[in-house]
């Protein structure tokens, strides 16, 4: 900024408000505006000694430190906002973990189930077929042994006759069904 000097002519004045280490400072060079010479202690105390030049040099003090101050809350306000997302990534995130955790233990818990119902179903269709085995297996002995003394007696008609009977007896009293056995 150029101001008029009341015995030099024109003063060249620039104020920088520095932020070293988190703290304001201000610094104020006044120079001529024919020389890049500063002025001296005197002169530059001459200046502040001026009600409006002191007024102004404290009014761009405020100006600069309210700036700094308001780029410090809005930094801080990301800064916020930042921590919130990610607390809220990290909360979403073990979400998931747990959920796909709660999802892994109940596939191994079906898992289980499929193995056990399996083996319960295996071992009562052994267990039925096991029994019918017996019962055939039974009965086709004792036939195959009455059938070789009636071979013996009368042949082979008589036999055939004898096991269409026996297992039409069978089916009409319903032992021989399967589903009957459980």
């Amino acid at each position: 900024m150029t101001l008029p000097h009341p015995q030099r002519g024109q003063l060249t004045l620039s104020v920088s408000v520095v932020d070293v280490g988190g703290s304001m400072r201000s610094s104020s060079v006044m120079k001529r505006a024919d020389s890049a010479r500063p002025y001296g202690k005197e002169e530059l105390r001459e200046w502040q000694s001026q009600p409006h030049i002191g007024k102004w040099l404290e009014e761009v003090d405020q100006r600069k430190i309210q700036a700094s101050s308001r780029r410090i809350h809005s930094a801080m306000k990301e800064l916020r906002w930042i921590e919130t997302r990610r607390t809220a990534m990290q909360k979403s995130l073990a979400a998931a973990k747990k959920a796909e955790q709660e999802e892994k233990a109940a596939q191994a818990q079906y898992k289980r189930h499929l193995v056990v119902s399996s083996f319960r179903t295996w071992k009562k269709s052994w267990e039925t077929n096991r029994y019918w085995h017996m019962r055939i297996s039974q009965s086709t002995t004792r036939a195959v042994e009455f059938a070789r003394t009636l071979n013996q007696r009368r042949g082979w008609k008589v036999w055939k006759n004898y096991i269409q009977a026996k297992w039409a007896a069978r089916i009409k009293k319903g032992a021989a069904a399967p589903n009957k056995a459980a």
